[in-house]
């Protein structure tokens, strides 16, 4: 038979810490500052990865959203947000 190792409660939040930095760390380093300006609206994108997807550093949360307020979602897109959340929770 074979015994399984347990792991302890603090190695494993040392190891989702340091997966959590890990991950963190590529998109930190490629985000790129643009210029300021006066209109409020995005400041800043990060690169996802290598896949060339530039993502908004504000999101949109729409699970609240009604039937009627497609103004406020595309108000928000054209001031540069691309990450939409929809989730209803």
């Amino acid at each position: 038979m074979s015994e399984k190792k347990q792991i302890g409660r603090r190695e494993l939040l040392k190891a989702g810490a340091i997966a959590g930095i890990g991950a963190l760390l590529p998109i930190r380093s490629a985000v790129a500052a643009l210029p300021p300006s006066g209109a409020p609206g995005v400041k800043r994108y990060a690169e996802l990865g290598r896949t060339g997807i530039k993502m908004s550093d504000i999101s949109f949360g729409s699970a609240s959203l009604r039937s009627g307020q497609e103004d406020v979602v595309r108000h928000a897109f054209d001031r540069g947000i691309n990450y939409f959340d929809s989730a209803e929770m």
